[in-house]
């Protein structure tokens, strides 16, 4: 379906999983930037009236699933044992680590303090609109040979949502074209059907 796709005009572009390319060349925020960032945002929000968000993390297709647990520690952990915290925020991980999200809540709940609370996990079925990755069952009206990606296999994605709400994790998939959200909520209908019960929203 792609193969066309390696033969078109060099862009420059780097899309989804093509981007762990130049990850590894793209310099580390520091600590002490993230930090700030968070400061930074926090008065931002509360400027405008917002007291609490949702943060589904820096993980995306390619990227590392430890970026989200380490803001996890050293940013909104720090921010809270230090005082810092200005704004309460809900905080979503990367689906793949599920199981050692499931061991917090186990072991501590769902409110890590009365400033962070846990979400649950996020996965990706598809790429963007913006990229032209986004999944659709028709093509691109100026890309006739691209139908989008599918950035993670429907069996691993399954078994990833089936075990996440056994663990009563709250599951958030990005889902963009039409093709992507037909085939996630065909997987959450059956998802639910082995469960009973499915706890779902798209972000």
């Amino acid at each position: 379906m792609y193969m066309e796709s390696l033969y078109a005009e060099p862009t420059g572009l780097m899309i989804d999983s093509a981007m762990k390319v130049i990850v590894s060349f793209i310099p580390e925020v520091s600590v002490e930037e993230r930090r700030q960032a968070l400061d930074r945002a926090s008065r931002y929000a509360l400027s405008r009236g917002v007291t609490t968000v949702v943060d589904v993390g820096r993980y995306f297709p390619g990227a590392s699933v430890e970026h989200t647990w380490e803001d996890f520690s050293d940013v909104y952990k720090w921010a809270d044992l230090s005082g810092r915290r200005m704004i309460r925020v809900c905080l979503f991980f990367p689906m793949p680590t599920w199981s050692r999200l499931s061991d917090i809540v186990q072991k501590t709940g769902r409110r890590v303090s009365q400033w962070i609370s846990i979400g649950g996990v996020k996965a990706f079925a598809d790429g963007s609109l913006g990229s032209n990755s986004a999944l659709f069952h028709e093509a691109y009206a100026d890309e006739p040979w691209n139908l989008g990606l599918q950035v993670t296999d429907v069996e691993s994605l399954y078994n990833m949502t089936l075990q996440s709400d056994k663990s009563g994790l709250q599951v958030a998939i990005h889902a963009i074209g039409d093709k992507a959200n037909d085939l996630v909520l065909d997987m959450y209908k059956s998802v639910a059907s082995t469960q009973w019960r499915i706890q779902d929203f798209f972000n």
